[in-house]
């Protein structure tokens, strides 16, 4: 059971990131160097 999570939260990262990267045109450089809560809003995930 807690590998299903344990994974579930590397995906649901993943995708963050990707969709923060496919919405904003932001390298993935550029990208570490801002905050959570940046990257979270705007991916428009959650």
């Amino acid at each position: 059971m807690h590998m299903i999570i344990y994974a579930a939260g590397y995906a649901v990262g993943y995708h963050t990131v990707q969709q923060f990267l496919k919405n904003s045109g932001a390298t993935i450089y550029e990208a570490t160097r801002l905050t959570t809560t940046e990257i979270i809003d705007g991916s428009q995930v959650f």
